[in-house]
């Protein structure tokens, strides 16, 4: 058996401990990279390596939905936090305004203009973490790339596996605390839980068996759901450990008005895939401690800002994203001409 420990992901992250079963075959492409400042910082991403110039192609990572489900009882009345339900303003269930969203459907992407020059760069007509990471490393894919070979790391039409239901109820061991939001739709209910770590784990080890499937990403979604951890109550996680174990997101969706603007719909879900995507696995980034607690979270140092767009019927709430070069102190991106994606510019670099 192998010990996973999660990463501590400022304001939107959590920091647990998984049991894991042996590394199966064929994990997840992923790739090594370092820059330097001061001294070497490592880190490590998803997909292939855009510096090498025979790295065009696609990568397509399998994803696998588990659904949560909570059933809140207390004083004779009982409430269930389901996201397959109906979702607010979108005439359709939370799993398919997923599944129809940027994180899963092409959308005409454009790295923002910024107050630093330049900008408003066309990344591609595709998914929202992919286009990111196309202008993460915009110097190199414009370089290299060609019309019939472009770089993209993209995630797969998800597998909507059975649902896990778990009932609550005061005084448990997930301590739940449900309060009221306003929101366009009427009175919504949101709920805040301790333990999903530990739920998770009952999937993964009792539940499901899927301790050692390294070839997939896992999505754990919940409805209208904080969580609470050692750093805060936070709208989601994802794991750190090795490519030969599990991989997985843990991440709520939100109707409007549940949480602040702009979290809301797909946001947690979004922010917790672009970090996964660049942050999946230990040895973690070797970054200085006032980066973000040392790790390549890209949308903590943002957190809160974003832009909204409209696809498939549905105007979806999307993270600002920090670029790698906020963490090596570098010039601004070329794609932005800042160091975020959608042009909210932290003013400096990392600290």
């Amino acid at each position: 058996m192998q010990k996973q420990m999660l990463r501590t992901c400022l304001l939107a992250f959590s920091v647990y401990t998984l049991i894991t079963a042996a590394a199966a075959q064929s994990p997840i492409p992923s790739w090594h990279g370092s820059f330097t400042y001061d001294k070497t910082y490592t880190y490590t991403m998803i997909g292939a390596n855009p510096n090498l110039q025979n790295a065009n192609g696609t990568t397509i990572i399998p994803v696998k939905i588990i659904p949560v489900t909570f059933t809140y009882t207390a004083n004779g009345q009982t409430i269930i936090f389901d996201p397959n339900t109906p979702f607010c303003g979108a005439g359709t269930s939370g799993l398919t305004t997923v599944t129809n969203s940027p994180l899963f459907q092409s959308y005409p992407f454009y790295a923002s203009p910024s107050p630093f020059g330049g900008g408003l760069t066309f990344v591609g007509n595709t998914q929202y973490v992919d286009a990111f990471q196309r202008a993460n490393f915009w110097g190199l894919i414009a370089q290299y790339e060609r019309s019939s070979s472009e770089y993209h790391v993209k995630f797969g039409l998800p597998q909507l596996l059975a649902p896990r239901n778990f009932n609550i109820a005061p005084g448990d061991g997930s301590s739940p605390v449900v309060v009221d939001r306003q929101t366009p739709c009427g009175t919504e209910k949101m709920l805040t839980i301790s333990n999903m770590p530990l739920l998770i784990n009952d999937i993964i080890v009792n539940q499901l068996g899927i301790g050692n499937d390294n070839t997939t990403l896992y999505i754990f979604l919940t409805r209208n759901t904080q969580f609470v951890t050692n750093i805060g109550t936070v709208g989601g996680s994802h794991s750190q450990g090795s490519p030969n174990g599990i991989t997985f997101v843990n991440a709520s969706i939100a109707d409007p008005g549940v949480f602040a603007a702009p979290q809301q719909d797909v946001y947690f879900l979004a922010h917790e895939l672009a970090e996964w995507t660049d942050d999946p696995y230990s040895p973690p980034f070797n970054g200085a401690p006032a980066c973000v607690g040392g790790v390549l979270e890209v949308a903590d140092p943002v957190n809160g800002t974003g832009m909204s767009v409209f696809a498939n019927g549905f105007t979806y709430n999307l993270p600002d994203l920090v670029f790698l070069t906020w963490f090596a102190r570098g010039a601004p991106n070329p794609a932005s001409g800042g160091y975020t994606f959608f042009g909210a510019n932290p003013q400096t670099t990392c600290p």
